[in-house]
């Protein structure tokens, strides 16, 4: 990507040269509110030991977060935010540059999450307890939030956790970018998160 994006001393990362303090109090309130909900997100998942889905087995492969300012009413597409916010080189990009049409894997509804039940009795939640689940099957919140190592002692956090992910996280948009250009291949799972600002996980 050029230029490279930033972060920020709390650990968010956005486009370069982004001025969060350039616009009006409403941008500042929908701002200040998308940094709650953002270093919340990165902090949580990192003290129930989550990590990047595909790279689960490593503890170096936390979930990053990132930000950017965004007015439009329907949520980013691939080739906006290749191209437009974070400047992927063209040939990483080229996919989404020739089918302007693909929206990305667009949900206009909480996303599933699964957990496995063990010994605890969730009969009355929404999850699908199913260790087989393929993520990119069948999307859902583990495809990019996921356990390293599903102990015992952390399922009610985690269950805490993607119930809380699953309030924010929707409407929410998908993007991957392709895995022939770039490896490992990065994965944003972006929201609405205030007025005036996008933002979510990105992951490799």
């Amino acid at each position: 990507m050029r230029p490279f994006p930033s972060m920020w001393n709390c650990r968010v990362i956005h486009p370069y040269g982004l001025d969060p303090f350039s616009g009006d109090v409403r941008s500042l309130q929908g701002f200040s509110r998308s940094l709650e909900i953002l270093t919340y997100m990165r902090s949580e998942a990192a003290r129930v030991g989550m990590h990047v889905e595909r790279l689960a087995v490593s503890k170096e492969n936390e979930i990053c977060v990132v930000i950017f300012p965004w007015d439009k009413q329907e949520l980013p597409t691939p080739q906006e935010l290749v191209n437009g916010f974070f400047h992927f080189h063209p040939k990483i990009s080229e996919y989404y540059t020739s089918h302007p049409e693909d929206k990305g894997q667009l949900k206009k509804c909480k996303l599933d999450f699964h957990i496995p039940q063990h010994n605890m009795d969730y009969s009355d939640s929404d999850e699908e307890a199913d260790e087989d689940h393929e993520c990119e099957a069948k999307p859902c919140l583990n495809r990019v939030f996921a356990m390293n190592d599903n102990k015992q002692d952390k399922l009610r956090d985690l269950r805490a956790f993607y119930e809380w992910l699953q309030s924010i996280m929707y409407p929410s948009v998908t993007v991957y970018l392709d895995d022939d250009k770039i490896t490992p291949d990065a994965v944003f799972m972006l929201t609405q998160l205030a007025p005036g600002w996008v933002g979510g996980a990105l992951t490799c």
